[in-house]
């Protein structure tokens, strides 16, 4: 079954999430901190992920990559184009 927007929002509107954060203000604050966390350790890392790709800007792929590596502590979807 193929997921429409409204399959990723709780019932109040604010994104599913692991953290179970209910309040999209929260969410939105723990996103932001999260997310720069994890782009400064991409960076000091000269962009290279954890199972050692490394990133060098000339595939689209990796877009997939980077999203999942920043975002993915916070939402399960964070990295695919898309889910059926």
């Amino acid at each position: 079954m193929k997921k429409v927007w409204a399959d990723y929002l709780q019932p109040n509107g604010t994104l599913k999430n692991r953290l179970g954060i209910t309040e999209a203000t929260t969410l939105q604050k723990i996103e932001y901190k999260v997310s720069t966390q994890r782009q400064q350790q991409l960076s000091r890392n000269h962009y290279l992920l954890p199972d050692s790709h490394q990133l060098t800007g000339r595939q689209i792929g990796e877009l997939k990559l980077i999203n999942a590596f920043l975002l993915g502590e916070v939402y399960d979807w964070a990295g695919p184009l898309s889910r059926s």
